[in-house]
């Protein structure tokens, strides 16, 4: 006797195994879940060529009643595998499933429902890679002026709720994009954690739309600054990934990053000490 089991071993959802057809190719009766696609799809007949059980109880009994009557389970097993042979050769399987295609294929198409959008938009000078991955992109330069041509098309241009400007350095995890889907929201910025050194540069940091409008694009040097120092950290599933530059180059420029934020904390605890009317907040 084959036992074929056919409850999840987690959810207990009945779904289909091999172990029915390993029955068939070994000539052994088989004893499974009650399972209804078996009848209406398979055309199985419980007590002709299979045999079904409801809970614990009714497997162990019919296994006890099978066991001791060998004859039962050999024809039994016989006309499952001649029903299997009959009706499930992989000719006939075949020839079924490239008729399905073709009809399929003549008839009308069918309209694909629009693309959900994406999570965050990468601005600026984002990779190949990050745009294959499914980020919408806008590609820009940085020249002198870029911020008063960007704002003139942002609002027509970008329609995710946030965005990222990028520099063309480091590559994101596909999975913010869905995070920032699912619901997520950045009130203002925030900084991505990254895999290599963190930095204080553009490339990780994930702006609110409106809060990148309103000081990227609008807002003074000062304001810009404020908000990159104060930006929180997310966690750090959500990872920039700077592309490997080899042993050296990783020293080097985690060793650049620390001088750098450093410098910038020096500073903002300078400018905070002395504030003045042209300050933010």
């Amino acid at each position: 006797i084959v036992l074929a089991l056919l409850e999840d071993h987690l959810t207990g959802d009945l779904h289909m195994n091999t172990k029915i057809w390993e029955a068939v190719r070994n000539g052994q009766m088989c004893v499974t879940s009650r399972y209804a696609a078996l009848v209406t799809d398979y055309g199985l007949v419980e007590g002709e060529d299979i045999v079904f059980y409801d809970g614990a109880g009714d497997l162990a009994a019919k296994l006890k009643h099978y066991l001791v009557r060998p004859d039962e389970r050999r024809r039994m097993a016989e006309r499952l595998f001649r029903k299997i042979q009959a009706r499930f050769d992989y000719h006939d399987l075949y020839r079924t499933l490239f008729t399905v295609l073709e009809q399929a294929a003549a008839g009308p198409r069918e309209t694909l429902p629009p693309a959900v959008s994406a999570g965050v938009t990468l601005l600026g000078a984002p990779l190949a890679s990050d745009e294959a991955a499914g980020f919408p992109v806008w590609c820009f330069g940085r020249g002198p002026g870029w911020r008063q041509r960007v704002a003139a098309e942002f609002r027509t241009r970008v329609t995710t709720k946030h965005v990222i400007l990028a520099g063309g350095h480091t590559r994101y995890d596909p999975a913010l994009s869905a995070w920032f889907k699912s619901g997520a929201h950045v009130p203002g910025v925030a900084r991505l954690r990254s895999a290599g050194a963190e930095t204080l540069a553009d490339d990780t940091l994930v702006w609110d739309r409106a809060t990148f409008e309103t000081v990227m694009l609008h807002g003074s040097w000062w304001q810009r600054q404020q908000a990159r120092a104060s930006a929180l950290v997310l966690p750090s599933v959500w990872t920039a990934m700077r592309p490997a530059k080899g042993l050296l180059g990783a020293v080097l420029g985690a060793t650049a990053a620390r001088m750098h934020r450093a410098a910038w904390r020096r500073a903002l605890r300078w400018r905070l000490a002395k504030p003045g009317p042209w300050m933010v907040g």
